[in-house]
């Protein structure tokens, strides 16, 4: 049996949605699905059946739906843009806030009245569950969808995703706190109906977490960037959200590679990219040998024992990582630079395809001006430049290298 643990995160939960879309292209099914707070949102439709409406509903999403505010008064209070023209609004705003003692959930009560059926949920073959916290009895309710009362399970999802923020009501008679307060990624709800086998979809949220035991085992799609705050739910932010959460559970179920973008490597990876680095042209090995104090080595040997060590050292890459670790690193560098799409899945060569073409469109860089030798021939001191330093290293060896190697 395999389960399905959603985080809670607020706007974060766009994320869920990528994963999930990628999850149901693998051809996983899961028989049940467990989450806390926006978690509990998005694990109520999935377990009833109603991904894709859920995943329109998050791709179109505008502030508005969840929030008592004007889209463009959100947009513009996200960057910060108050002038004498919107100061009334917000001064207003803040007072139905204070009065009302705190934010108006009616907007997000409505669309999930939108989005969840009960009855549909309660005859679905996939369970639900989700976690929330009982102020008035001040204890956690860890609740299986049949432990739920019926007629009131919007009522006890929105009290899972009851942020400290929102204006307080109560719900079956008693007011309750949003459940990441006591545990915000549900593993042992789910450990209690007897799953072993767990996929969570993390968001990095704030929150407890209490892990699961040595017994079950979970596999996890998680980001490796912040996605946001919590309240920010922007129509690009949430899309961008999604597009990440698509590709990252890719690189977590298929063999994809890279730190920043996606890339599927050939069977051996490393000899691909030893290839790559022996072809380099000799002039370039030189140069950037030069450019570290690197002389009186056959230039082969200079690469491949001090050179590309050093560049990996400056990269910050572990001793373990191989050859294809450190050409990733050094290609998704020059990506990041040209503006390459990073949401897409390359094969290798059409990765470095696509960093070649854009190459030459672009200025050659001034690889040479910048850091004093003494930083850049010290790997110490090198790594603690970071970016600046990689970049010359990278640009030196590589940047007129690439486009012949990529053509040919």
């Amino acid at each position: 049996m395999l389960a399905l643990a959603l985080e809670g995160g607020g706007a974060r939960g766009a994320y869920h949605l990528g994963a999930y879309k990628a999850l149901r292209e693998f051809g996983l099914e899961f028989d049940c699905v467990a989450g806390t707070s926006i978690g509990a949102v998005n694990g109520a439709v999935i377990a009833q059946g109603d991904w894709e409406l859920l995943y329109e509903t998050w791709w179109n999403i505008t502030p508005s739906q969840i929030l008592d505010i004007e889209d463009e008064r959100f947009s513009e209070l996200r960057h910060l843009h108050f002038s004498g023209e919107n100061a009334p609004y917000f001064m207003r705003k803040l007072k139905e806030i204070v009065l009302g003692a705190g934010l108006d959930t009616s907007a997000l009560k409505k669309m999930l009245y939108h989005l969840v059926d009960e009855e549909k949920l309660r005859r679905s073959p996939v369970g639900f569950g989700l976690v929330t916290f009982s102020i008035t009895d001040m204890k956690p309710l860890e609740l299986y969808i049949d432990e739920i009362p019926a007629g009131q399970l919007v009522d006890y999802i929105l009290a899972s995703a009851h942020l400290p923020a929102f204006r307080q009501e109560k719900r079956d008679g008693k007011y309750f706190l949003d459940g990441g307060v006591y545990d915000n990624l549900p593993f042992r709800l789910l450990e209690r109906q007897g799953y072993r086998d767990i996929v969570a979809i993390r968001t990095g949220a704030i929150g407890r977490v209490r892990g699961a035991s040595r017994e079950t085992r979970v596999t996890s799609v998680a980001a490796g960037e912040n996605l946001g705050m919590m309240m920010d739910f922007d129509q690009a932010q949430t899309r961008y959200s999604m597009r990440l959460g698509y590709h990252d559970a890719w690189r977590v179920f298929r063999a994809v590679s890279g730190k920043r973008y996606y890339i599927t490597l050939p069977p051996d990876g490393d000899e691909w990219a030893l290839d790559f680095f022996l072809r380099l042209p000799k002039s370039a090995a030189l140069k950037a040998g030069k450019a570290l104090g690197l002389k009186n080595m056959p230039w082969r040997n200079m690469l491949l024992e001090k050179l590309l060590p050093h560049i990996a050292a400056v990269l910050g890459l572990k001793k373990k990582e191989g050859y294809a670790d450190l050409l990733l690193a050094m290609l998704e560098l020059l990506a990041e630079d040209l503006q390459i799409e990073r949401f897409r899945i390359y094969a290798a060569d059409e990765f470095l395809r696509a960093i070649a073409a854009a190459a030459r469109n672009a200025p050659p860089p001034d690889a040479d001006a910048g850091l004093p030798p003494l930083i850049r021939q010290n790997e110490v001191l090198a790594r603690a430049v970071g970016a600046k330093a990689a970049r010359e290293l990278v640009y030196g060896l590589c940047w007129d290298a690439v486009r012949v190697l990529a053509a040919d």
